[in-house]
């Protein structure tokens, strides 16, 4: 599972890399995330056709809003990328998903929040703050 969870990242940092590239070669952003949109809703509509669905599944109105989150997603790693760096977008955003998750499992789940899930957000944050001080060229190494 682990594996496959790493496979996973590689797969979205390589089409967060293309995606970046993309717009750099033609400099719009929104039609990067559109066209990156549309390729995804064409793959997982010819996987939906061919899985013989019994209909549209339906759920509570904030269920649709997977999507929209996933926009912003896209065209934030498109706008921050160039300007932190892959790694630095990559630590920044797990960071906030590291946060949300402890949210989520704290009042959605009701799980317990112990000191290794606190420890893991602290250490994105210090890896956050070293990266961010070498790149800004203000580490003590620098001067």
């Amino acid at each position: 599972m682990i594996a496959l969870g790493v496979l996973a990242g590689i797969a979205a940092w390589l089409g967060l890399m293309f995606n970046v590239r993309f717009t750099q070669h033609h400099g719009n952003r929104w039609h990067t995330t559109f066209l990156n949109f549309l390729l995804g809703t064409l793959c997982t509509g010819m996987v939906f056709l061919f899985s013989h669905p019994a209909g549209l599944p339906a759920g509570p109105w904030w269920s649709y809003l997977g999507g929209l989150v996933g926009i912003g997603f896209v065209i934030s790693g498109v706008i921050f990328t160039p300007k932190l760096g892959g790694t630095g977008w990559l630590v920044a955003s797990v960071l906030g998903q590291v946060i949300m998750s402890q949210v989520l499992d704290a009042f959605v789940l009701h799980k317990d929040i112990g000191w290794p899930q606190v420890l893991s957000g602290v250490l994105l944050i210090l890896a956050l703050w070293l990266l961010m001080e070498k790149k800004n060229g203000t580490s003590s190494s620098s001067n």
